[in-house]
């Protein structure tokens, strides 16, 4: 395997993505890089990168805009702006903030059938981002958990909302995203 300078590996057993890919341009928007390995690390969506996300738009705007593919003949992408109800307004909520990788598109590092070098961002654990070179199947955070108080219970505080790697592989190309949270229950 080769890191983002062009040197070889020991480290993992991952094909580095090449720091000219543009899966590897879409990943530095998102994610800090450790220049020595080439793996990503420190992977969130917050600040101005947040609303690049759909799902945070969708539960917090009124407006939702997304790039959608023109046809072939127009070339390129144009932003399209949807009618929202905010998901926020019928008590909805994601459990925290999301301060880890994508939970989607994953392979093993190791795995028989790895993307060819350039379609894969390693995160320094047995799990890499990757790509199959298809814009609709870029890496993403499409496993979140959305909560809801009621009544009787209510939601004080997430003490942890994270991605999980399996200790075996599972033979998905999605990781499970799990909440831990604190609840305040009335007559309890």
């Amino acid at each position: 395997s080769v890191d983002i300078g062009g040197q070889p590996s020991e480290k993992s057993g991952c094909s580095y993505t090449v720091a000219t890919s543009k899966l590897y341009q879409m990943a530095s928007t998102f994610c800090t890089f450790n220049e020595a390995w080439g793996m990503a690390k420190d992977c969130k969506l917050d600040g101005p990168t947040l609303y690049y996300d759909e799902l945070a738009q969708i539960i917090e705007n009124d407006k939702v805009y997304c790039y959608e593919e023109e046809t072939e003949k127009a070339g390129g992408h144009t932003l399209v702006e949807y009618d929202n109800a905010a998901v926020s307004s019928f008590g909805w909520k994601e459990a925290g903030p999301v301060n880890f990788a994508p939970s989607y598109k994953v392979t093993l590092e190791n795995a028989k059938k790895a993307p060819p070098q350039g379609f894969q961002v390693c995160t320094g654990t047995k799990y890499c981002l990757s790509s199959n070179n298809e814009p609709k199947h870029n890496f993403a955070w499409t496993d979140r958990v959305l909560m809801k108080g009621s009544p009787k219970a209510t939601i004080t505080q997430t003490e942890d909302y994270s991605r999980r790697e399996p200790a075996t592989h599972f033979n998905s190309d999605h990781l499970p995203v799990t909440a831990i949270v604190d609840l305040s229950v009335q007559g309890q």
